[in-house]
């Protein structure tokens, strides 16, 4: 019943990932909820995704904004956020957008215009952990606890599999899944799935 069916701590968790270097982009996956704002950043290292650093709990996008910059001064910050927050008002300021507040930042905003599909995104991950062909292209450092548990415990509603994901839905109930919903941004616009689409770079940037 797990979402990432894929995964596999023993081959996609990696104690020797190598931090940013100072020409490295920082890559940050977002995932709106007020209170939560879970978000999670990676290396993005030719075709390979390297997860590297999480937080959670920031009371705001802007909150969220302050801490990224923070623990990454001086440093281009790419985003990759809930596409729901180019029209969703921040709790922080009624009269501005989610991404009107990661744009004043100084942030790229890679997102796509409407909320990937399930099957599209959650097949997006699934081939980075393990492609057909048995290539592996996503790995996570050991210490990010938050987004491991939500990678592994990202569960559907009912039981599916992953060759019945049509009308699948995700279980939000246990609150486990804000994480992995930013994971599923960020692979669906770097590395998409779509009917006769090679995976090539799409989306929109902002």
């Amino acid at each position: 019943n797990a979402v990432f069916d894929q995964f596999d701590r023993n081959v996609h968790i990696r104690k020797d990932l190598e931090w940013w270097s100072p020409s490295e982009a920082i890559h940050v996956a977002i995932d709106f909820n007020v209170a939560i704002m879970a978000a999670s950043a990676f290396a993005l290292r030719g075709d390979q995704i390297h997860w590297l650093w999480e937080t959670q709990g920031t009371a705001n996008t802007d909150e969220l904004c302050r801490k990224i910059k923070e623990d990454f001064p001086n440093r281009k910050i790419i985003v990759y956020p809930d596409p729901s927050g180019k029209a969703r008002k921040s709790s922080a300021a009624l009269s501005v957008t989610d991404f009107s507040i990661l744009r004043d930042a100084g942030f790229t905003i890679r997102a796509r215009t409407a909320h990937p599909g399930i099957k599209d995104s959650v097949n997006a991950v699934n081939r980075l952990l393990q492609s057909a062909a048995g290539n592996t292209s996503m790995f996570f450092a050991a210490d990010l606890k938050g987004l491991l548990r939500s990678i592994e415990g990202t569960q559907w509603v009912e039981k599916r599999n992953s060759e019945d994901l049509d009308n699948a839905t995700i279980d939000k109930s246990g609150g486990v899944e804000h994480y992995s919903d930013g994971v599923r941004y960020a692979c669906d616009y770097l590395f998409p799935i779509r009917a006769g689409s090679s995976g090539a770079r799409r989306g929109a940037r902002f």
